[in-house]
């Protein structure tokens, strides 16, 4: 309980970015992309990179579209939610996440932007538990969670049979109906593989082993 109240403590603390705080900005541009998605508006500055650029596939915010209805205070504070049951699945318990909250601070900071870590770590502890089906969807959000792929095939092989599957024919649909922010993605990754300043060594490495990193 400690944790938790921790936590409810920072997040209220910390607010939401552009309603009078200065949290959530990693959601606040899931939903910003939701809502250009949802207008049919290209999702990328391919020519730069600043507060609320989207960095994830297309097919991330179309299947995110409708959500950009939702206020967006409300947004980040589901998506926070969101994050938090990931930290479940991946600890295995609430008193362990409570405890993850507590003694690990990344984990408030994770939560209190928005971001996908927290899920992705979510996908993996059930991918150990047998539970191999969210492997492949979770590959519209970061392509680097194809290492699961080998936990999938040993512990849950039709359910990461299942889950590709599905991915696959989504991917398939939404390079048909937004070939253009396809090709704006590959050309965004290309010149913002590693944004933050001072890591631009990664420019070195080969595109093609940077997008399956």
């Amino acid at each position: 309980l400690v944790g938790y109240a921790l936590l409810a403590r920072v997040l209220l603390v910390e607010g939401i970015q552009g309603a009078g705080g200065l949290g959530g900005i990693d959601a606040i541009a899931y939903w910003t992309a939701a809502g250009h998605a949802w207008r049919n508006e290209p999702l990328y500055a391919v020519g730069g990179f600043g507060f609320g650029a989207y960095q994830y596939p297309p097919l991330f915010a179309q299947v995110l579209a409708p959500a950009s209805l939702l206020p967006m205070s409300l947004f980040v504070w589901l998506w926070r939610l969101l994050e938090l049951i990931g930290l479940r699945l991946a600890t295995g318990g609430w008193a362990r996440s409570g405890i993850a909250i507590l003694i690990f601070p990344p984990v408030i900071a994770e939560i209190d932007a928005g971001n996908v870590h927290l899920i992705m770590a979510g996908v993996a502890g059930l991918a150990m538990r047998g539970v191999a089906a969210p492997v492949g969807p979770a590959l519209l959000v970061k392509f680097s969670t194809w290492p699961l792929a080998p936990v999938g095939w040993t512990r849950d092989r039709r359910g990461l049979f299942i889950g590709a599957v599905g991915i696959a024919l989504a991917a398939l649909v939404s390079i048909v109906l937004s070939a253009a922010n396809w090709t704006d993605y590959l050309a965004f990754l290309s010149l913002h593989a590693q944004p933050a300043p001072g890591y631009k060594f990664l420019d070195s490495v080969p595109y093609l082993i940077r997008l399956a990193a």
